[in-house]
């Protein structure tokens, strides 16, 4: 049941982060897949680290990533998707 009277929802996620943490389905609300980033250029990993220093080195730069997502000519189309 939708209580929450919601009609659309745009993923922004990648498929990794779907495939990892798939959305619970909603009768009756429209599902659109917009990846906002593109994970072959923003080096994201989501191998799992060994120990705690490989577990931070993976980590991006969030300025950068946040920079990338209204410069890089793939998430600007994306985010003229989900404004259309």
């Amino acid at each position: 049941m939708n209580e929450c009277n919601i009609g659309t929802v745009i993923d922004l996620r990648t498929d990794v982060e779907i495939d990892e943490k798939p959305d619970v389905e909603m009768n009756g609300v429209k599902y659109i897949h917009v990846p906002i980033l593109d994970e072959s250029t923003v080096g994201i990993s989501h191998e799992e680290a060994t120990d705690k220093k490989a577990a931070l080195n993976s980590i991006p730069d969030l300025n950068e990533l946040y920079r990338n997502i209204i410069t890089s000519p793939y998430s600007v189309g994306q985010i003229k998707k989900c404004l259309r």
